[in-house]
């Protein structure tokens, strides 16, 4: 279950870099009510998926006792993603760039990749030391 765990919450922010600088990059963007918005709308609604499997993965690694409180942070940086998105694509779509909501969104969904990050490091750190507890140097 923790590998499972490690590699879906590595794989699904993987998935979600590639993605917003891969085919989210290529789709365009414009203003709410345009055409180019629609396309920009669309892909950043897809962007829900990787961000879904990201979320699966850190709560996978919730029920690892040894890695309880580093899956919390992702988790939660995760969730934060999630919702940003949801909000700012799905919820409060039709409205400008300059409103409170849109804004409060996005800046959800950027502090939940911050905290995200650290649990990513977090984890990576904690695999080390689990990795390199029972190494003895030869002399």
């Amino acid at each position: 279950m923790s590998r499972l765990g490690v590699i879906l919450a590595v794989g699904g922010f993987a998935a979600t870099v590639w993605y917003f600088f891969g085919p989210l990059g290529s789709a365009g963007f414009g203003y709410p009510g345009s055409e180019a918005y629609l396309a920009y709308e669309r892909a950043n609604r897809l962007a829900s998926v990787p961000l879904l499997v990201h979320l699966a993965g850190w709560t996978l690694l919730v029920r690892d006792r040894g890695l309880r409180s580093v899956a919390a942070i992702g988790a939660l940086g995760s969730l934060m993603m999630l919702a940003g998105n949801v909000g700012e694509f799905w919820i409060f779509s039709e409205q400008s760039y300059s409103s409170a909501a849109r804004n409060l969104s996005w800046l959800t969904f950027l502090l939940g990749a911050l905290i995200a990050i650290v649990g990513l490091i977090a984890l990576a750190l904690r695999r080390l030391t689990r990795l390199t507890a029972h190494y003895t140097p030869v002399a």
